[in-house]
C-alpha cells in the first residue's frame, strides 16, 4: 500500500498555497505515468526517513496515525515488521 504522491484532496494544494518546487515532483511523477505499485511518496527523503514538507503534509497524512491498524498494514506491505 504505497502512496506515491501526496494525498492531497480536491484544492487542498492551494489552501496550503504550495510553490511550484513542491508541485513538480508530483505532477511529474503523474505525468510520466510511472508505475504506482509499492512506490514512496515523492516527498518522503529515504535518507532521513521523513517528509521533505511535514508542515505541509496532506490532510490524510496528519490523519495517518502511527501504530494505527492502517500503519500495521502499510509496514507488512513494504516488508517491516508489524
Amino acid at each position: 500500500m504505497g502512496t506515491p504522491v501526496p494525498p492531497f484532496e480536491p484544492g487542498e494544494e492551494a489552501r496550503w498555497n504550495l510553490p511550484p518546487a513542491q508541485l513538480r515532483p508530483i505532477r511529474d511523477r503523474i505525468a510520466g505515468g510511472q508505475q504506482f505499485d509499492r512506490l514512496p511518496c515523492v516527498w518522503f527523503d529515504s535518507q532521513t526517513r521523513r517528509c521533505r514538507h511535514y508542515e505541509q503534509r496532506p490532510d490524510a497524512c496528519r490523519r495517518f496515525e502511527p501504530g494505527s491498524t492502517l500503519c500495521r498494514l502499510s509496514r507488512i506491505d513494504i516488508g517491516l515488521p508489524g
